[in-house]
């Protein structure tokens, strides 16, 4: 017969491996959104330099995402264009 405290013991350890697998299980989930988001930012990146190829030579192309950010107009019209296209693709 096993003593309570060796059931203690191996209850313990129980909770522990399942604590361990589960932070192995979040931890690999995590990865993989992380890389899912790096692969969708690539993709854009690239369709971005496709057609904008000049700016590969911005010194500071934060500053100018952020010029293009903090004009309210400029984001409606990009909102609108991006509702066209949008409607377009679901009407094909």
């Amino acid at each position: 017969m096993i003593s309570i405290e060796e059931r203690i013991k191996r209850a313990d350890a129980r909770v522990s491996y399942q604590e361990h697998k589960k932070r192995i299980l979040q931890r690999q989930e995590h990865e993989r959104q992380k890389k899912a988001i790096h692969r969708q930012n690539y993709i854009v990146g690239e369709a971005v330099l496709k057609f904008f190829p000049q700016l590969i030579e911005l010194k500071s192309l934060d500053q100018f995402l952020s010029m293009i950010a903090s004009n309210p107009r400029l984001m409606e019209q990009l909102k609108k264009l991006s509702m066209k296209v949008n409607n377009e693709n679901d009407v094909e």
